[in-house]
């Protein structure tokens, strides 16, 4: 692969030498890695969280794990509040609004109901036979009871519906931008009316009575507006400027969170009768979204990464950095990773400690020169990266390749766009582009003399130490990665499952046995192949292909060593395949 290492591959391991099934470890605390959408404690000091494309995190006994999903949708809502039950909502974005309902029940996934053409907006419930959902459809709000067979729609109301929440008894309280709403099972009706925007409605203490309110805005600062039967008390006094959610509530005392103006970081509210106390998080980003356990553990997620807070003390459940990582690259005692538009980051694979070098390179590819100097392709141009930080550089009419490769210090090779290529000597830059126009993503090659490129609809070009020259290619399909062996064999990767494979001189199709996109080749130590696709890895050990999946949003691989590689992705994902 590209840029993967500096090393050249050793040859073949023997035949008689076997391979390993591929494990996958995750080196970072989670043991998986996605977009986080929500959080919820659903009884005793158990957490969930849910995500895109089916996760399903659960905390138990202070450690995270991973259920085994329903579906690949993304799930966007979650609710339980009696003991290990609870029910998730998926749906497909920008794709449909047909709505899945999932229940998890007695430690076994159960599809509760698909409702079609619903975008919902609140969930809420006290057992997966007594929810509610509130959806748009066809114009108009629906607000629906699902009894455990099967739903049933009420009234729909007169106003949208900011939050909801149902006590049981066929009962509904939902809060609107000026109101309280009521629904005793036949009508709606107005509970509360006021000139504040009424944000957030949870009970108190399991029955109809005793509903508590966020307010946000309320006269420039909060409110908590308590229910008890018909009447309707508000408080506004030694609150924060602006609470966003209630965690959780019982008899005598409610938790809340929200912020202070001017301050990042979340505050925690304790409300215990008519005294109150406030404690600053600040070590939880601002836009988190948290939950308060039975033992008093604070846990919750921000966009990408989970975290704890139990007194006083902050832990970081998540990968260590939340960058969506592209491109991995052994470098010293660890590997180096990016993305475009971030930071660089180190991770030393041994210590498991993450570190930030430099902001905003985004790099995208890689050219190791030395022990100690890398030259990289970046979303800013090119430039090289050694202990005294990065030193960008120019090159006249090629501001942004696509790949790198080099030799060494003195023999640099980019490919772009356009059918660019450029030759750095040492001391400057010289242009090697010839009649062909077509797209370059990958360049790797074998000493000064050997040099291979390849692009758009299966072009392949070869240097052999005084020009370019066109390759016969067996296929037209994009080729976007491209490896070469110690002993110059190559091969190149691409559209829909294509691989390809380099032997005296003549490139060769190899059946893949998918059609997936592949956009990383690389090998290791033995000597064996790796291709990454779209949530699969396929390996070649002694010319044989082997498949195995990987997680989705896994972009970019290196080998540490024979039967070793490191993966990276979305969300910070790192994984160790051995």
């Amino acid at each position: 692969m590209a840029g993967c290492s500096d090393e050249p591959t050793r040859p073949r391991a023997s035949i008689d030498e076997p391979i390993a099934p591929l494990g996958i470890e995750w080196l970072n605390p989670l043991p998986a890695a996605g977009r986080l959408n929500a959080i919820e404690h659903i009884g005793g000091n158990v957490a969930v969280a849910v995500g895109d494309d089916g996760l399903v995190l659960i905390r138990e006994s202070g450690e995270w794990s991973v259920l085994p999903t329903p579906t690949g949708t993304d799930i966007e809502e979650i609710v339980g509040r009696d003991g290990q039950n609870f029910v998730v909502t998926a749906r497909e974005r920008f794709v449909g609004d047909e709505l899945e309902i999932h229940g998890y029940i007695d430690h076994r996934w159960t599809e509760i109901s698909t409702r079609s053409r619903l975008r919902p907006f609140s969930f809420s419930g006290l057992s997966h036979d007594d929810l509610w959902i509130e959806a748009f459809q066809v114009g108009a709000e629906y607000v629906g009871h699902y009894d455990g067979t099967g739903w049933s729609e009420t009234a729909t109301t007169t106003e949208w519906l900011d939050d909801f929440w149902s006590p049981g008894e066929n009962t509904v309280y939902g809060t609107t931008s000026r109101r309280i709403l009521y629904y005793d099972g036949e009508d709606w009706a107005t509970a509360y009316d006021d000139t504040a925007r009424v944000s957030r409605v949870v009970d108190l203490d399991g029955t109809a009575e005793g509903i508590a309110i966020g307010i946000a805005n309320f006269d420039s600062s909060s409110a908590i507006i308590r229910m008890e039967g018909a009447s309707f008390s508000i408080d506004t006094v030694g609150l924060p400027r602006s609470l966003n959610r209630i965690l959780s509530a019982g008899d005598s005392e409610i938790w809340m969170i929200g912020s202070e103006e001017g301050e990042s970081g979340k505050v925690l509210v304790q409300v215990s009768g008519s005294s109150k106390s406030i404690d600053t998080l600040s070590a939880i980003p601002d836009g988190s979204s948290i939950t308060r356990l039975a033992d008093g553990t604070i846990v919750g997620f921000w966009r990408h990464g989970l975290f704890s807070l139990k007194d006083g003390v902050y832990t970081e459940e998540s990968r260590g950095t939340r960058t969506d990582f592209r491109t991995v690259i052994r470098w010293k005692d660890g590997i180096l990773m990016s993305s475009f538009g971030d930071s660089l980051v180190y991770f030393n694979t041994e210590t498991r400690e993450v570190s930030r070098i430099g902001a905003g390179l985004g790099i995208g590819r890689w050219a190791i020169l030395d022990e100690d100097r890398m030259f990289a392709v970046t979303s800013r141009g090119v430039g090289w990266l050694d202990d005294l930080g990065w030193r960008p550089d120019r090159i006249p009419d090629f501001p942004y390749p696509n790949d790198a490769w080099a030799s060494g210090p003195d023999d640099i090779w980019l490919v772009g766009d356009g059918g660019n290529i450029y030759h750095y000597n040492g001391s400057d830059w010289k242009s090697h582009s010839g009649a062909w126009r077509v797209d370059l993503f990958a360049v790797a090659g074998f000493g000064p003399r050997e040099v291979y490129a390849v692009g758009e609809s299966g072009s392949i070009l070869r240097f052999d130490g005084q020009t370019w020259s066109s390759m016969a290619s067996p296929t037209e399909f994009n080729l976007y990665d491209i490896a070469v062996t110690e002993s110059g064999e190559a091969i190149a990767v691409g559209e829909e499952g294509t691989i390809l494979s380099l032997r005296h001189g003549t490139w060769k199709p190899v059946v893949s046995g998918t059609s997936t996109r592949l956009r990383r080749v690389g090998t290791d130590d033995n000597g064996d192949r790796y291709a990454l696709g779209t949530e699969i890895l396929l390996q070649s050990h002694l010319g044989v292909w082997s498949s195995q999946p990987v997680p989705r949003g896994t972009r970019d691989l290196c080998a540490e060593g024979p039967g070793d590689l490191i993966l990276v992705g979305d969300s910070g994902m790192i994984l160790r395949l051995h």
